[in-house]
């Protein structure tokens, strides 16, 4: 076993040499290290070495003192490295793969010091850490130099010594457990909890025999394994009196399943109960539990002579997932019913119980205790014990005395005497002999109390805590974790929700009363189905082994240590991950909790390293299948970003544009060197724009032979920063927007993502911790909401109904409604462009990935500068003004080289205001546009814009736009008519061929503010333009021609909210004013033009986080609502009198509750007011999931991403210089 596992490292040179000159201290000559390394390493693998051999090994060629001889092969035991003593004497769960140097739960003996590990694995196992290596190192050291010290050496000193060393483990882990010496329970160490459970089969075995009173030599147990599944591995065949595994601590080799030697395996049946149904619901099986002891203990009453038979019952103190089975009321009825035939076992190998309730819950009840130090206490796995009350030990120990025969010998396999108290000398002698085995040789269990060593350290540290300290802060972790997954993990990972009554009557035995394990299943994406939503699918079991591995695997960033999947159905397959608090944690957090700088640190490591689990299983998540994501080990910013050269490379090479060797050397040859290979990845990425600009100009010009000798440069690509977030926006909102049907953003809608993704404000919080530490988790005090799937809605719909009008059409976002970059990004993957009212609006546009000739530029105001930037980019203009025409044509005049630009003229029709005169541009006194009257072709007004053209043969566009929110659907149609006529007398004029190919309408679509209904619709509007226009007329008009249209508001409006905390209720006489952290800073058109711009309020609770019920008999329940903002001017109101007709009749706001604005999608932020220097808030989208889980059904679940974070105070106080 020793020689397979040549990976590990041996003893240091110096510990060999101070070794060997000791037991030879009068050998005169002297070997060198490297010599002495070797020969002992020989010797020790061999444990049979002669005396002969030994003497060859170290290069005797005289006499081998027998006294060294012997000396020598009594310490063989302990001359092991503390990495090899750590990895036996225990199981094969132990054993350290070669390859991976990690055992089979991706631990190791050996500390991952090149590795960041984030260890949230504690409820499976955990991987040792450099501080307890040096204390097992530090205890085997000891060991060792107290030997050494010795002034005779030989078997019996050596095992002296060890069994002081493990009497003394046991004494402390006896203090720990608060079980005084005077209190006579008992406790024995075993390699692991699995093993552990021979004891209570053996205790049983000797009940049966007991009370069989002679008339039967044989035994029988019935041993009950309640929570199966959810309870160790190896507790099944151990229950059964079988082998678990391959290996025995003792180094033997044996068959998994085969019967422990010494015992006849038809005197023990093993019955399993599982805690949940077929779905994997918690179902406590209880009264079957009841009725199956009962059906066994009454066929096997002793008769007949037959033994009588002994139930073990297993009371599960925190399985897998925390359950706590069977209840206390069932154990007492099982123990009054059936007295000594019923013998109970605690099995709180987790430990995650109070550490009190070991002995006055479990022991002192009569119950068999089992515990670990190698979960909940992350000692290296493993070690366990069993607390033995003091009438077990006395009926073991008096069976033992008797010469009773129903201990097997095989149990010497497992652990010997010196892992028993001296007050069972029996139980000793009978482990010493092998149990009457011939040829027995005793052997030492080093590596189990190097274990116990480390476990017992942090078993100390949690003991001298304050447990009411540790209560709060086991509730506070918990429940934060729970929402960090839900503000950060969700849709992909979704916590199992089970209630404190779910985990078991017994769950108060646990620390604050909650599970320290957080259970979660985890989501990928799934083949598309064609439905409305995309789909997700839940992993099983191999499917979370592969993730579990992955994880645990350091190929990514940063090593993640999780709990093992369990699957909790076979019938569905539901499988769970698991997160664990350790013991380690709650010491390193409360350890720092009297120092405020200290605590406050040692949280943000815990979170930080929190929220590094949750972006590892979400990144493997999004990226399920893509092998090429699992196995990086470059930053995710660089993964991104060479992920998006692969899909835009993918797309190049249909078209033939082949990556070259000298590219991948040129780019990886500076790999190493993080500045080059930034400059030689952007050099690629400037070449690539290049090859695309100049193909995408000549496919544009086709026709058009001077353009094709342009030698215009690529616009510049935008900043990293910005690349690599909107990369990773894409990647975790998914694909491009479509066609997928969603109505408005509701406030259901609302309130659902919130709860989702974050939990309720409390003004005062529960626990110590929820006071003293931030929740970033908890609803913001303000923020702003986009609906993707709505706005994708949005955008099919404005794309069909212009469909039917025959023409080719470029639909641009009106970028001052919503200049956020992700929106407009998310406009540009929508094959949309982008209008631009000032010249920061277009290098946004062109920032965000908007292709040049795809840009708008309309802005009133130009500057030379402006238009000279937009032409050397590219853009398309519309000039406002003649005197605009002139010095665009002066500004082409300047250019080295032909500008690619389109430029067109906006005019306008006159058709006089709406019904909101600020919005109106179409009448006598606008400034937008050149003005005309479409009475007559032979107009004044005409006749110069056509002279216009005709003077300017560069001109090839015409555009209007007669106003926005207040303009009927007549008016907007009446504009575009008298535009089109218009371009047809421009055609007329300076033809033969088409010269107006593009015709602009603009936007101003009105927005529906009363209600959730979108009225007026783009499908309505291109009817009204049908109408107005005449079908026919209409698609003659826009034969041969490109339309544009700018719709901005009328896109967004509905796709967004704002959700703002009331702060305070202000109490007036029949009044309630609600105070807001959002008010005219956000909402400024409804603040200062109430009228024209109501916005519909939605109230959602503060604690659940729905819609607000009615409080019948509240204060002022018939009174007057208003919802203010927070700036200093009495005209910061959201709305002066809340209409609480319907679902909000009755309903009074209360401070902490969540004002959500529909609606507000458009003219927000973009609007946003500095007056009394509020931060402008964060910006959050979200998509819709359909998760189909593995218990049948599906849910509708949301994808929430940051898409603008908030604004810092220092940003804020920057704007003032």
């Amino acid at each position: 076993v020793i020689s397979s596992q040549a990976c590990l490292h041996t003893l240091s040179t110096i510990e060999l040499r101070h070794a060997f000159h000791s037991w030879s201290g009068k050998r005169q000559e002297k070997l060198e290290a490297a010599e002495i390394k070797l020969h002992v390493e020989r010797a020790f693998i061999d444990k049979n070495v002669s005396r002969e051999a030994l003497k060859h090994f170290l290069g005797y060629n005289s006499d081998f003192p027998e006294n060294l001889f012997n000396e020598l092969l009594s310490l063989l035991p302990l001359i092991k490295s503390t990495e090899t003593f750590l990895s036996i004497g225990g199981d094969d769960r132990l054993t350290i793969s070669c390859e991976t140097k990690m055992n089979k739960y991706l631990s190791s003996t050996i500390p991952r010091a090149n590795s960041p590990t984030v260890r949230r694995g504690s409820c499976t196992c955990s991987t040792i850490t450099l501080e307890d290596y040096k204390l097992a190192d530090a205890a085997r050291k000891a060991l060792l130099d107290g030997l050494l010290a010795k002034t005779v050496i030989n078997n019996e000193v050596v095992y002296s010594e060890f069994d002081a060393a493990n009497q003394e483990v046991i004494g402390r882990l006896k203090r720990v457990l608060d079980i005084q010496e005077s209190q006579d329970h008992e406790l024995v160490l075993f390699p692991s909890g699995s093993d552990a459970e021979f004891l209570p089969l053996v205790c049983a075995l000797v009940r049966s025999q007991s009370l069989s009173k002679g008339t039967s030599p044989a035994a029988k147990v019935f041993n009950f394994v309640v929570a199966a599944g959810e309870v160790g591995s190896g507790t099944p065949n151990a229950s059964w009196g079988r082998h678990f595994s391959n290996l025995a601590p003792r180094g033997d080799l044996q068959t998994v399943g085969g019967v422990l030697e010494g015992l006849d395996g038809t005197c023990v049946e093993l019955i399993q109960l599982k805690p949940r149904d077929a779905n994997g619901s918690v179902a406590f099986a209880e009264e079957t539990l009841v009725e199956r002891v009962r059906e066994v203990l009454t066929r096997s009453s002793g008769s007949d002579g037959e033994a009588v038979g002994v139930a073990v019952v297993h009371v599960v103190c925190g399985s897998k997932t925390g359950l706590v089975y069977p209840s206390a009321a069932v154990t007492a009825r099982l123990q009054s019913e059936w007295g000594p035939r019923v013998l109970l076992v605690a099995d709180c190998c987790q430990l995650r119980c109070r550490l009190s309730a070991i002995r006055t819950a479990y022991a002192d009840q009569g119950m068999l205790c089992l515990l670990t130090a190698s979960k909940f206490f992350a000692a290296p796995p493993f070690c366990g014990a069993v607390v033995l009350p003091r009438e077990l030990a006395l009926e073991l120990e008096g069976h033992l005395a008797a010469g009773g025969g129903a201990v097997p010998c095989g149990l010497a396999r497992y652990i010997t005497r010196f892992e028993v108290p001296h007050t069972m000398p029996q139980l000793r002698r009978f482990l010493q002999c092998g149990g009457g085995q011939k040829d027995f040789e005793e052997w030492l269990n080093v590596g189990l109390h190097l274990r116990w060593q480390v476990g017992l350290r942090g078993l100390e540290e949690y003991h001298k805590l304050p447990a009411p300290l540790v209560e709060q802060f086991t509730r506070y972790w918990v429940s934060r974790l729970q929402r960090l997954v839900a503000r950060y993990g969700s849709p992909w990972m979704q916590v199992l929700q089970e209630e404190p009554c779910d985990l078991g009557e017994g769950s108060e035995k646990m620390p604050g009363g909650v599970c320290s394990i957080v259970s979660f299943c985890v989501f990928v994406p799934a083949e598309a189905d064609g439905q409305e939503w995309p789909r997700l699918r839940q992993l099983g079991f191999d499917d979370m082994k592969e993730l579990h591995r992955l994880l645990g695997t350091p190929l990514v960033d940063r090593t993640v240590m999780l709990g093992q999947p369990v699957k909790l159905s076979d019938s569905n397959g539901l499988t769970v991950l698991r997160i664990a608090l350790g013991a380690d944690m709650v010491v390193e957090a409360l350890g720092a909790f009297g120092n405020a700088r200290k605590f406050a640190a040692a949280m943000d490591k815990m979170d930080s390293d929190d929220m590094i689990v949750i972006a590892s299983i979400t990144r493997f998540a999004r990226n399920w299948g893509r092998p090429r994501q699992f196995a990086s080990a470059l930053p995710p910013s660089l993964e991104m970003k060479l992920a998006r050269l692969d899909a835009e490379l993918a797309r190049l090479w249909v078209l033939r544009i082949a990556l070259g060797a000298d590219m991948v050397v040129e780019a990886l040859g500076a790999f190493g060197n993080a500045r080059k290979f930034a400059a030689a990845m952007d050099k690629m990425d400037s070449d690539d724009m290049f090859v695309i600009a100049n193909i995408t100009r000549l496919a544009r010009n086709w026709g058009r032979p001077r353009q094709f000798a342009s030698t215009w440069q690529p616009r510049q690509s935008a900043s990293a920063a910005l690349e690599t977030k909107l990369a990773r926006l894409d990647a975790e909102l998914g694909p491009p927007l479509t066609g997928a049907f969603c109505e408005p953003l509701t406030p259901e809608v609302v309130s659902e993502v919130l709860r989702q993704h974050f939990s309720p404000w409390e003004e005062t919080a529960g626990t110590t911790f929820d006071r003293i530490l931030p929740a970033p988790h908890t609803v913001p005090e303000v923020c702003v909401l986009y609906d993707l799937d709505a706005l994708a809605a949005s955008v099919a719909s404005l794309k069909s109904a212009f469909a039917v009008l025959g023409a080719d059409c470029l639909h641009c976002f009106a970028i001052k409604s919503c200049p956020l970059a992700f929106v407009l990004h998310s406009m540009v993957r929508a094959g949309f462009g982008l209008e631009a009212a000032s010249l920061n609006e277009v290098k946004q546009a062109l920032r965000c990935g908007c292709a040049p000739h795809k840009v708008v530029f309309d802005s009133p105001c130009k500057s030379r500068a402006d238009i000279d930037f937009a032409l050397r980019a590219g853009v398309h203009i519309n000039a406002n003004t003649v005197a605009e025409v002139d010095k665009i044509r002066a500004a082409l005049a300047l250019l080295p080289e032909p500008s690619s630009s389109t430029v067109g003229l906006r005019v306008n029709p006159l058709v006089g205001p709406g019904d909101i005169a600020a919005l109106s541009t179409a009448t006598s006194t606008s400034k937008f546009g050149v003005p005309f009257l479409s009475d007559s072709a032979s107009s004044s007004s005409v006749q110069a814009i056509l002279g216009v053209f005709e003077e300017h043969a560069f001109l090839t566009s015409i555009m209007c736009h007669v106003g926005s929110q207040g303009m009927s659907l007549e008016a907007m149609a009446e504009g575009a008519r008298r535009v089109l006529w218009l371009a047809d007398l421009v055609d007329h004029r300076c033809g033969p061929e088409k010269r107006i190919r593009t015709v602009d309408l603009g936007g101003g679509l009105a927005v529906n503010y009363k209600d959730d209904r979108i009225t007026p619709s783009f499908a309505e509007y291109a009817q009204t333009l049908q109408r107005v226009c005449g079908e026919d007329s209409l698609k003659s008009a826009v034969s041969g021609r490109q339309l544009i249209t700018e719709f901005g508001k009328a896109l967004v409006a509905k796709s967004g909210a704002v959700a703002t905390r009331v702060e305070d209720v202000l109490e007036q006489e029949q009044r309630r004013t609600a105070i807001c952290h959002a008010g005219a800073d956000l909402l400024l058109r409804t603040a200062y033009c109430p009228t024209q711009f109501p916005l519909r309020v939605a109230l959602l609770d503060r604690q659940t986080l729905s819609a607000k019920p009615s409080d019948p008999a509240g204060k002022d329940r018939d009174g007057q609502v208003c919802f203010v903002g927070p700036l200093c001017f009495s005209g910061d109101v959201i709305t002066a009198d809340w209409d609480r007709s319907g679902q909000w009749a009755g309903v009074v706001p209360a401070a902490g509750d969540v004002c959500v604005v529909l609606d507000s999608g458009a003219n927000t932020l973009s609007l946003f007011s500095r007056h009394c220097s509020r931060a402008s808030p964060a910006v959050f989208a979200f998509r819709r999931v359909r998760r189909v889980h593995a218990r049948g059904g599906e849910d509708l679940a949301y994808v929430l991403c940051c898409i603008r974070e908030e604004e810092t105070a220092d940003e804020v106080l920057a704007f003032w210089g």
